[in-house]
């Protein structure tokens, strides 16, 4: 009877320990955002203030903006120097912070948002912090889906948590990633340009067929890739370089795509890299 008691005990013993194991590591993955917007300003003299309430100092960041008008609908940003593509027709845009120098804890900057951007005509505008660089060389970039936007209307939602978490890889992977070429050009579609883009998912939007291992193939302008391997690259931007990274390793790479909706499916697999031969699955 004692027997039985002692193997029960243990074995609840052994799963607080990895409990405690595992919420440890869930800690360790989770990224407070070091920098705080305090105030958002739209109109002609657009722009945000910020503070770095962190302990590292930063030496580059990257903002997401968004905005609408009065009457709530979205107000146009052209690309500009933006990462977002295409004239007059998004209400996106990355937008790089001027940092003249680092930015240290507890620094509080302000920051005008330049010319190009049509927040002269939005009544309300939305920041949120895209990606920052810490002195020692780090890039951490925020997942799409976790963005913590902060309004010139009503600030941080309550439920706000303005952290993330986020695998991020190694340098080895993109470095594989940028061995070889899938032979597209392509766009990156954020969620909020979904509809002004008329697609009903976010990813990567073929603009151009060039050369390599896709050139050729089923693959259209047009088409959108919103998975790669199952991963939707709304929930993981790295998506890609991972997998052409495990492409080189041996692995197979899943395309997910969309063409005027209906859902297709390009496998490349590692043979591709010297054949150059793909296969689509409807």
């Amino acid at each position: 009877m004692k027997k039985p008691l002692f193997h029960s005990v243990l074995t609840l013993c052994v799963f607080c320990i990895l409990a405690v194991f595992a919420a440890a590591a869930a800690e360790d993955s989770l990224h407070t955002l070091p920098v705080e917007i305090i105030r958002v300003t739209p109109g002609k003299d657009a722009g945000f203030v910020m503070r770095n309430r962190g302990t590292d100092e930063i030496t580059s960041l990257s903002f997401r903006i968004r905005g609408t008008d009065g009457e709530g609908k979205s107000v146009s940003f052209p690309a500009g120097d933006a990462e977002a593509g295409g004239e007059g027709s998004l209400n996106v845009a990355l937008f790089n912070a001027p940092v003249t120098s680092v930015v240290l804890p507890g620094d509080i900057r302000d920051i005008r948002i330049e010319n190009g951007y049509q927040s002269a005509f939005a009544s309300t505008l939305e920041i949120a912090l895209q990606q920052y660089t810490t002195l020692d060389g780090k890039t951490y970039r925020v997942p799409e889906s976790q963005l913590c936007w902060f309004s010139s209307r009503d600030g941080y939602a309550a439920a706000a948590p303005c952290s993330f978490r986020y695998d991020y890889p190694d340098a080895s992977v993109f470095r594989k990633s940028y061995s070889f070429s899938l032979g597209v050009s392509i766009e990156r579609i954020y969620p909020e340009m979904t509809e002004a883009r008329r697609v009903s998912k976010a990813g990567y939007l073929v603009t151009g067929i060039r050369g390599g291992i896709l050139a050729g193939r089923e693959i259209q302008v047009g088409d959108l890739i919103w998975a790669v391997n199952g991963i939707p690259i709304v929930e993981d931007p790295c998506a890609m370089e991972k997998a052409k990274a495990s492409l080189i390793d041996g692995a197979e790479m899943t395309l997910s795509l969309l063409r005027e909706d209906q859902p297709m499916e390009l496998l490349v697999t590692p043979g591709d890299l010297i054949t150059y031969k793909s296969y689509i699955r409807h």
